[in-house]
């Protein structure tokens, strides 16, 4: 199998020359967006958005100058811009409707420039009309920008090219929620790649992943299952923990969960254990958790309060030994609460290669009416 590289990374890499700086530019103008173009990265990579959209400004500011004769970096830095303003999570419908025509603004005037640059930019064309199908104000609108994108592809492409478009689609516009055209596009994908691709080239399995996503989403857990454990026999390959390979093993854990079939569960349970080694100060996140039951009686008196509770994750990433600590509201809290507790699963902790009890382990659980 080859190395792993993201289908969007394939599809379009908006990277800055280093070497195309006007060279009439002056020296504090250059510097000034070397410092604003590496805290864009920085942001970037910790995911600090609104960071990101200060110093995608600067950098789109400076760029106007910088890069007046180098379209193609322009477009690029102004891609970048309108990507961390789309990145953006606003709960103001008012704030985020204003923040994404600001977007839309800019991903058109990166089309117009690339659509004046020769040779064809098609790959950067189509990346930006995807991302534009994000910001756009309706959902047919989304889709518009989604068939430019794809007729740019069917124009110069072959299938498998089409195909990867399609799940660019998906990795830009997944929210969670799949709409009936995202949905189709992504399993036309998937489709195309097990009539095209070996069993274990990395489009082909990442299409996997996500369709298995969307049918456990429809809860449609047989066809989901056969398609996780598929995405971990190819990974199985690699020398390194895939992100995908430990996101297969932890869905499978809910579909097992679920189902009632612990003993699945629980290899599943051991082998995100293997690959993902505790660290000493770690506080273990559930694999597999359930709602906790208020007290129906206590929520029509209004009573709330929380229960802490120690524990003990076995080598199996089961939970037992719950003991409660502290507790305020009542007992029928505390019978909740270790009820809840009971049925979670979590990753073991392995020592030396071996599995082994993790105990101590320590839980607040509130109980409050919103």
């Amino acid at each position: 199998m080859k190395t792993w590289t993201k289908t969007a990374c394939a599809l379009a890499i908006l990277a800055i020359s280093q070497t195309a700086y006007a060279e009439e530019a002056p020296q504090s103008q250059r510097e000034l967006f070397n410092q604003a173009y590496s805290q864009y990265k920085e942001a970037i990579a910790e995911r600090k958005n609104f960071n990101a959209v200060k110093f995608a400004k600067q950098s789109y500011l400076l760029g106007k100058v910088l890069y007046k004769d180098s379209p193609k970096d322009l477009a690029a830095l102004t891609v970048n811009y309108a990507t961390s303003l789309s990145n953006i999570r606003q709960s103001d419908k008012k704030k985020r409707k204003v923040t994404h025509k600001k977007a839309k603004a800019l991903f058109d005037e990166a089309l117009t420039i690339y659509q004046g640059i020769k040779p064809a930019q098609t790959t950067a064309i189509i990346d930006t009309h995807l991302k534009k199908a994000k910001v756009m104000p309706t959902t047919g609108g989304t889709k518009d920008e989604i068939e430019k994108a794809l007729e740019l592809a069917e124009k110069n492409g072959d299938e498998v090219f089409v195909a990867k478009v399609k799940m660019l689609a998906f990795d830009t516009l997944n929210r969670g929620k799949y709409t009936r055209h995202l949905r189709g596009l992504t399993i036309e994908a998937l489709d195309t790649f097990q009539e095209k691709l070996p069993e274990n080239a990395i489009d082909r399995v990442m299409a996997e992943f996500n369709v298995a996503r969307i049918y456990q989403d429809e809860k449609k857990s047989n066809k989901a299952e056969k398609l996780y454990l598929n995405v971990i026999k190819q990974f199985d390959t690699l020398d390194y923990s895939h992100p995908f390979k430990l996101g297969a093993h932890s869905r499978l854990i809910s579909i097992y969960e679920k189902r009632g079939d612990s003993d699945k569960s629980t290899e599943h349970c051991i082998a995100i254990g293997k690959m993902k080694p505790w660290q000493e100060d770690q506080d273990p996140v559930p694999l597999y958790r359930t709602a906790l039951d208020y007290p129906t009686n206590y929520a029509m008196l209004g009573k709330e309060g929380h229960v802490v509770l120690s524990f003990t994750i076995s080598k199996s990433g089961t939970v037992k030994d719950i003991e409660v600590l502290q507790s305020e509201g009542g007992r029928k809290f505390e019978k909740s609460a270790k009820k809840m507790l009971a049925e979670w699963r979590y990753a073991p902790k392995f020592e030396n290669g071996e599995a082994v009890d993790a105990k101590n382990m320590k839980i607040r659980l509130d109980f409050t009416l919103g």
